[in-house]
């Protein structure tokens, strides 16, 4: 199998702990042809996607050697990963524009990042998500401040990693300031969500392989932040899900298979969704460093399954 992996820039990454990296050792034990590039790699030719890729050999795990850069249609691959990290912003969204020209399977499926916002595709699941609602207005979110009796979470609609994610209630004198910051002066849309108090004792990534429950791992808040993403500092455990959590996600995973997804990190507090992330999920490495398990392995099978059967293009 010829793959691509459409990613950031290897000097910008953690070659132990990314989960593309995680991807490619695992595709190279397998005895694939791993190419990778960057999205400004990509380039339309008419109606043809291609790319200028280099090819790659890893002799040991996480060890990335760069080999020859070649020019390529992306018609002569099996499949093409796109893994470049959010925000969907409008260089994002015109790199899926030229995936949509590729002619060959896609994961995640380039319309599906371009429609499916990751803040937003939970409300699919209105019954087990938090109250959601979305606003630019800082007077506006000010008032529903003031109508809770609790804080509320404000985060970045494109945002990701727990970037800009705010605790905020309407008593602290510089919830205002924060608004007006976040929003850029009512500009930008931001996710207002009601605060999940368990969320103090850590939220779940739960990893989706083409439909299935692949693993879990569960991320703990520092003890001087209440955001327990990987990237901001918070610890990461293994607790299984409890019966309730599983069959909520094992629903949401088939869900997301009928819409195309294939690989997926719901995040989940006190059992209910509050992203369903598609453009980059991230938490392969540390689930296998937890469980010795590699989601990298059934990812890479699922996607042998299907191309045997002759689907998923």
């Amino acid at each position: 199998m010829k793959i691509l992996s459409v990613m950031d820039p290897l000097e910008k990454l953690s070659l132990e702990q990314d989960t593309t990296v995680g991807f490619m050792n695992v595709a190279v034990e397998r005895g694939h042809e791993v190419h990778i590039c960057t999205a400004h790699d990509l380039y339309l030719d008419g109606d043809q996607a291609w790319a200028m890729v280099t090819r790659v050999t890893m002799p040991k795990a996480n060890q990335v050697q760069v080999q020859e850069r070649l020019n390529c249609s992306l018609t002569q691959y099996d499949c093409v990963w796109m893994r470049t990290d959010p925000p969907v912003d409008q260089s994002f969204v015109h790199t899926t524009y030229i995936l949509d020209f590729a002619n060959t399977w896609v994961i995640n499926p380039p319309h599906l990042l371009r429609n499916f916002n990751e803040k937003l595709y939970a409300l699919k699941f209105i019954d087990d998500t938090p109250h959601t609602r979305i606003a630019s207005s800082p007077d506006l979110i000010m008032d529903w401040l003031k109508a809770s009796d609790e804080s509320l979470i404000v985060k970045p609609l494109d945002g990701y990693g727990g970037l800009g994610v705010c605790l905020l209630n309407a008593q602290d004198r510089n919830t205002r300031v924060t608004l007006e910051l976040l929003t850029d002066l009512g500009s930008k849309r931001v996710v207002v969500q009601k605060y999940l108090p368990s969320a103090r004792k850590g939220d779940h990534r739960v990893l989706v392989v083409n439909g299935r429950v692949a693993g879990a791992i569960l991320r703990t808040p520092q003890e001087d932040d209440h955001r327990g993403n990987i990237h901001v500092g918070g610890k990461v455990t293994h607790l299984p899900l409890n019966d309730e959590e599983l069959k909520l996600c094992e629903r949401v995973a088939k869900h997301l298979k009928a819409d195309g997804i294939f690989f997926a990190g719901l995040d989940l507090i006190g059992g209910m969704i509050t992203e369903i992330n598609i453009t980059s999920p991230t938490g392969i490495r540390e689930y296998k460093a937890l469980t010795g398990i590699s989601v990298g392995e059934i990812f890479l099978k699922e996607i042998e399954t299907e191309l045997q059967k002759g689907g998923a293009v």
